[in-house]
């Protein structure tokens, strides 16, 4: 005997009993039950000393250091105070992402305390009377030490933040597109660049960018620093730079603001026959525009992730 088929109405009630359980598990997901309690506290680490912070501090006072304000901006944390006098501390694009944060006189204790800060940012180096009176309103992280690198600056800050997984990816995501960079443009890591700020319209004397002020171009991306000066900013003629000879060549300069265009730049440049002869030149290597941005520090997470993208924009160009 031919077993009864099932109706196509009952096996559709059927169907929804079953994912009933998983539809309403998906709405529980959805409306944030069963995510992540940032409730309560947690122990940080960082810099060799642990501290205990909310899971998720929101009422930061970034007190005397811009370098977290950069970790901020990597991770798109909105900077809710800063000192009264934050302004002498940073500038450009810092000072323009703090500028709606609330400003505390950090000098006197009952503002702090009215405040009422989660956690308070702050430079090892400042008083330690001040540390320990800041201390008795919210934990305090000493920030900046010589021995952090800017990855673990960020996972400071993203660990505060509840954005841990966000600030790996971006970490991931960093070392991945400079390792692409590397491997197209510097892969045996041994070619020479350099960063010029030109002081003539000629193209004939040039402030260098220290290497210490942009580690992506020598650190991450391999490039060699090829100039030799125990000055914090050196400067080269263009005989000096001859001598040289970098593989590549990145040069600002206050006639790039002044209406005169890269390619009529290129041109005058080009009418300069120890120019013609540099390698850089030749190979289409010379790189004209800011890499930097006002106020960035160079070191940091934002800095770092902001000159990787303007650098792999000047080399495919």
């Amino acid at each position: 005997m031919e077993p009864q088929r099932e109706s196509a109405k009952s096996y559709a009630k059927k169907i929804g009993r079953a994912a009933l359980p998983l539809t309403i598990g998906l709405g529980l997901l959805l409306s944030g039950c069963g995510s992540e309690d940032l409730t309560g506290t947690q122990q940080l680490t960082y810099d060799g000393s642990t501290i205990e912070v909310p899971k998720k501090a929101e009422r930061i006072l970034f007190e005397w250091t811009s370098f977290p304000l950069e970790d901020a901006m990597a991770l798109d944390v909105k900077v809710s105070a800063v000192p009264e006098d934050g302004g002498g501390h940073y500038a450009g694009v810092v000072a323009d992402y703090a500028k709606d944060a609330e400003k505390i006189d950090t000098d006197d204790m009952d503002a702090v305390r009215a405040y009422d800060p989660d956690a308070i940012i702050m430079m090892g180096l400042d008083n330690t009377e001040h540390i320990r009176e800041l201390s008795k309103v919210a934990p305090v992280i000493l920030a900046g030490g010589p021995g952090v690198d800017w990855k673990e600056n960020l996972r400071m800050m993203a660990a505060l933040t509840a954005q841990k997984k966000k600030g790996e990816k971006l970490i991931a995501d960093y070392e991945k597109d400079a390792e692409a960079l590397v491997k197209k443009w510097n892969p045996n890591r041994d070619k020479k660049a350099v960063y010029l700020l030109s002081q003539d319209e000629g193209g004939t004397k040039f402030k260098v960018v220290p290497g210490s002020v942009i580690p992506t171009l020598y650190q991450d991306l391999g490039f060699q620093y090829p100039v030799k000066s125990e000055e914090r900013t050196p400067m080269l003629t263009l005989d000096q730079l001859a001598k040289i000879d970098p593989d590549y060549i990145f040069m600002d300069g206050p006639w790039l603001y002044q209406g005169q265009s890269k390619a009529d730049t290129l041109d005058l440049l080009g009418q300069d026959a120890k120019w013609q002869n540099l390698r850089a030149f030749k190979d289409g290597h010379l790189h004209l525009g800011a890499l930097f941005e006002e106020g960035l520090s160079g070191t940091e997470s934002y800095s770092r992730m902001y000159l990787l993208k303007r650098i792999g924009e000047e080399l495919s160009s």
